[in-house]
Formats: C-alpha cells, structure tokens, sequence
C-alpha cells in the first residue's frame, strides 16, 4: 500500500453539503432517481456550484444525463474559475486523491503531467484548490456516478478569454487521439444580480451566447460579481470535439427561493449538456 499518496481534504463538506456519509449518499441517490434530464450521453457539462440546498437537483439532472454513453467514461475534467490567485495562470493540483465522504477519487496524474507540460502558465499548487469550491462540490456526484473514473481538476485564473483559449487549445492536443471515455464539465454559474428581473435577463443573455458558442457574448454580457465567471465555460465551448454539437438546456432555478433580504444577489443557476 503505497502511504505516501497525497489526499486533499473535503474542504467544503458540512458547509456546501453534508459530511455526514450516509445522509450524503442518501440525497444523492434520491436526486438522481428523481431526476428526468431527457437526455443521456452527453459529451460535456454545465453544472453549477452552490451549496447543495439550492442546486443538488440540477446537479443529478446534469451528471445523469452523461450516463449512457456507449464508451465508459474513464477521466472526468472539472473547470472551474477562481479568484483565489493573484496572477493569471492554469492550476493543477499535487494531491493525489480528492477526498469525499463518500469515498476518495484518484486524479489522473498522467493527464495533469501532460497538461504541465504543455505551457507556462500552467502551475502546480494545491492552496489554490483547497481554497476553492466549484470543483468539490461536484465530486460527490460524480463519485456517485462515475465510481471508477479518474479525476482532472483545472482551476483557470485571471479575466479575459486567454486564459479559456489555452485551455482549450491544451486540451484539444491532449484529446487529439478522440475524446472516447472523457467527459468535459464546466463548474459554473450563469448570472447574478440583486434585481430578481436583472439576473434573468443576465441568464437568458448567457444561455443565448453558449447556445450559439459565443465565446466573446460570454464576456461581453456577464456582470463582474464573485458568483460568476464564464471562462470555464469559455474553454470547453473552444474545445474542437465539441464543434457541431447541440447544446441542450436540462434544467433552470435561482437562489431566491432562500434569500433572506432584498440586497442578497440573487444567483441564477442552469443545468446544461453538449450532444
């Protein structure tokens, strides 16, 4: 047994959703029978990230909905942006397991070397993931669902769409041998506003420029707060094994169900897959 693995911790766990194992593993399941995506054998996600009281529902409708693929899928990458870095970069991490409390999940080392390798701006720094919960609160689904598939979690820092360009551009070589048996998920909200009809019209905007793979609309069109940012997104609309594909809407909700006061953004959360 090899005891020199490095495990990131579920960070977020007890506060984005429970660590309780058992309760956890309970809600997923209870999600994912309940949810009806329509669709099933998705090449790519769009999952967002939120405390599980508002999204789990969309999460199980997004992650089922790539089930029945006719090739397993064997590597999951998860993009997520974050401002927890002070310089634009492409971040991988050193841990060799993330960690849930419903079992660990091995990270494809093999596939972060070759993305290391690949530029410059790619930096090794598990601080940076451990700050970060667009990416964790995934992991449980996907354990769920994809008990077996390895892990490639690329956070992507800074503004403007380079950093989303070679993003895509590493991964398009990287898959260039076909993307059987990966699936592409994009971490990320849609909009925000503290104006309920403001985030809608943000959202809509959005769900319009992805629809229509318009990487320049994503930006043009989103409003700078902390709960969004669009160049994941960006990067998996570059990626070349998706051009053609049909983008489909599974799902839709906000955050205002539980906000306590007229000053809270509202959050607009979509669940989406590329066919």
């Amino acid at each position: 047994m090899n005891t020199t693995s490095k495990h990131r911790e579920p960070i977020f766990a007890g506060i984005f959703y429970p660590d309780d194992a058992q309760f956890l593993d309970d809600l997923i399941a209870m999600a994912v029978q309940s949810a009806q995506p329509g669709r099933f054998g998705a090449k790519a996600l769009l999952i967002p990230h939120a405390c599980f009281d508002y999204i789990h529902g969309l999460q199980a409708i997004a992650w089922k909905s790539a089930t029945g693929n006719r090739h397993p899928i064997d590597t999951i990458f998860i993009l997520a942006d974050t401002t927890h870095y002070d310089k634009p970069a492409i971040i991988l991490p050193e841990s060799d397991f993330f960690d849930t409390p419903i079992g660990s999940i091995r990270i494809n080392q093999n596939s972060c070397a070759e993305i290391l390798a690949s530029s410059t701006i790619v930096h090794i720094d598990d601080i940076a993931h451990m700050k970060e919960h667009s990416i964790e609160v995934q992991l449980p689904f996907m354990k769920k669902l994809f008990p077996e598939a390895s892990l490639v979690p690329i956070l992507l820092a800074g503004k403007g769409d380079a950093i989303a360009r070679i993003v895509s551009n590493i991964l398009d070589i990287l898959l260039l041998e076909g993307s059987t048996g990966r699936l592409m998920v994009s971490s990320s909200n849609i909009a925000s506003s503290v104006l309920p009809q403001k985030a809608s019209q943000l959202a809509a905007k959005m769900l319009e420029n992805i629809s229509r793979f318009n990487r320049d609309g994503l930006y043009r069109d989103t409003v700078d707060y902390a709960h969004v940012a669009v160049g994941s997104i960006a990067a998996v609309l570059g990626l070349s094994h998706l051009a053609g594909s049909e983008f489909c809407l599974l799902g839709q909700a906000d955050s205002g169900i539980l906000r306590d006061n007229n000053v809270e953004s509202i959050v607009q959360y979509a669940a989406a897959g590329w066919y």
